[in-house]
C-alpha cells in the first residue's frame, strides 16, 4: 500500500472529470453526503462555508502530468487568505503542540489497524512517541493559509511523496495571486478521516 502512486487516467477520462468538477457536464447534479463520516467535511457539507460536494475523486496536474486524486470529496469553498502573522502563529502552535497530540491520538487506533495501513513495528513506535513515521507528514485538510485550524478533525496523516506534494501543489496553483484578505471561490479536494490512502 505504501508504495502506491495516484493512478493516471486517459485524457478523455480526465477531461470528463474536470468537466464534472467545474460543473460543465450538462446532466450533472451536485449532491450532498458521503460514505465515509468526517466531522470537518460533514460540517462543510451541512452548509458551513458555502460548500457543495461534487465527486469522490479530483482531477489535477502534478509534475506536468494529468492525475486523479482518489478518496477525496471535491468541494467548492470560499478561500480567504489569512495574514502572514496569523498563519505563522497557527503553524507555531501546530509544530509545538498539535502535531504531537494528533499522532498520540492516531496511536489509539491500535497496532492491528496501524499494521493494516502498512506501518512497521518501528513506525508504530514512532507514532506512540507522538512522531510521524518516516516519509509521512500531518496534513491540514483545510490549510492554515485559509480558514483551516489545528483541530483534530482538520488533521490527517498522509504520505509525503507524492501525496502531500500533490495536495500542496494544487493549493499553490489554485490560490496563486491571492493576497492577505483576498477571497476566491475554488474547488478543493477534501480527504476524510485520520489517514489518507490514495487507493
Amino acid at each position: 500500500m505504501r508504495d502506491q502512486t495516484p493512478a493516471l487516467n486517459t485524457d478523455a477520462m480526465w477531461n470528463n472529470l474536470m468537466d464534472t468538477v467545474t460543473g460543465r457536464n450538462a446532466g450533472y447534479a451536485p449532491g450532498k453526503g458521503s460514505a465515509t463520516p468526517d466531522p470537518i467535511r460533514d460540517r462543510m457539507l451541512d452548509g458551513v462555508g458555502e460548500v457543495e460536494r461534487f465527486s469522490d475523486v479530483f482531477p489535477s496536474v502534478f509534475r506536468d502530468e494529468k492525475i486523479i486524486i482518489p478518496n477525496v470529496t471535491a468541494m467548492e469553498i470560499t478561500y480567504t487568505k489569512r495574514s502572514k502573522e496569523a498563519r505563522i502563529e497557527l503553524r507555531r502552535k501546530f509544530e509545538n503542540k498539535h502535531r504531537k497530540e494528533f499522532m498520540l491520538e492516531f496511536a489509539k487506533l491500535g497496532d492491528e489497524k496501524l499494521k493494516s495501513y502498512g506501518f512497521t513495528n518501528g513506525d508504530i513506535l514512532r507514532i506512540k512517541d507522538g512522531l510521524s513515521p518516516k516519509g509521512y507528514v500531518v496534513h491540514h485538510k483545510l490549510p492554515l493559509d485559509d480558514g483551516g485550524d489545528n483541530s483534530m478533525d482538520n488533521l490527517i496523516l498522509i504520505k509525503e511523496e507524492p501525496d502531500h506534494k500533490i495536495f500542496t501543489s494544487y493549493q499553490i496553483r489554485a490560490t496563486k495571486g491571492l493576497k492577505s484578505g483576498d477571497s476566491a471561490d475554488i474547488k478543493w479536494p477534501m480527504p476524510a478521516g485520520k489517514f489518507y490512502a490514495n487507493k
